[in-house]
């Protein structure tokens, strides 16, 4: 709880919990502990869960949203006013179908109060190789979109293959 406050006392009002299950399991437990601490301290959050391609897009999500759903009172509204889950694409998709993956995420996310939203990078969503379906797939363009800002320096014009609409209509935490 004092790593929270801390967070608190240095002005971030938002923390952005990483709740999906993993591998191995112990993120879990780690993103459990996490939200308890913000809850803890009052500390608004939202949470992401990683697009594993192979796994079964249906458990995984629901298994997201039990994960988050007790800590519900502390998530946090987007500019918009919607509650973004954001959905991270960022793995290399191989065989794996994408736009169908994430078509099958979306309705159980929106059926707990969600928006599904997405987080990934330029350098991921433009690139055939890694992006597989996704990269040539305007399906999603009214979808919220988090920009991976390694480079400090997030452009939403930079994912060109996609219309996206405005900047304004974006959705960055």
């Amino acid at each position: 709880a004092e790593q929270v406050q801390s967070l608190k006392d240095a002005g971030i009002g938002l923390v952005i919990v990483r709740a999906s299950l993993e591998k191995n399991r112990n993120q879990q437990g780690i993103a459990e502990q996490q939200l308890g601490m913000l809850q803890q301290c009052g500390m608004p959050f939202q949470a992401y869960s990683w697009a594993y391609w192979a796994d079964d897009p249906a458990a995984d999500i629901t298994a997201t949203i039990a994960m988050i759903a007790p800590f519900g009172d502390n998530y946090a509204k987007a500019a918009d006013g919607t509650f973004p889950l954001w959905i991270d694409c960022e793995d290399d998709l191989g065989s794996q179908d994408g736009v169908t993956w994430l078509k099958t995420v979306k309705p159980i996310i929106e059926a707990a109060g969600y928006t599904a939203g997405i987080y990934t990078a330029a350098w991921w969503w433009n690139s055939s190789p890694h992006a597989g379906t996704l990269a040539r797939s305007t399906e999603f363009s009214s979808w919220p979109l988090w920009v991976a800002d390694y480079d400090h320096n997030p452009d939403p014009a930079t994912f060109h293959q996609f219309e996206w609409g405005v900047v304004s209509q974006l959705n960055r935490p």
